[in-house]
């Protein structure tokens, strides 16, 4: 039971951080064609990126993991409010449709 449950969490995880690699790789899309982008902006995606980039997700035992990934949410939490913009997903789902 417990195994399934450490692995229902690291698939909710995984699934949150590429959401993260996502947006960084968005918004530094959007930022590099504006010439007004705030240069902070710029360099806390750059390191956003970094973070996730280093994140040992093929070692789901390892312990550096969680803490690192909690080291992830609040960088993105900080990069969200230099944007401007929330953090919290509020899902985008098409409504009108029925089968």
């Amino acid at each position: 039971m417990i195994l399934i449950v450490r692995k229902a969490f690291l698939f909710f995880n995984y699934f949150q951080v590429g959401s993260y690699l996502g947006f960084v790789s968005i918004w530094y899309e959007i930022l590099k064609e504006n010439p007004n982008a705030k240069e902070r902006c710029v360099k806390s995606l750059r390191s956003l990126k970094k973070m996730i980039l280093a994140l040992p997700l093929n070692e789901p035992s390892n312990e550096e993991l969680f803490a690192n990934i909690e080291k992830v949410r609040a960088k993105f939490k900080l990069v969200c409010s230099l944007l401007g913009v929330s953090a919290e997903y509020l899902g985008g789902g098409v409504t009108g449709l029925s089968f």
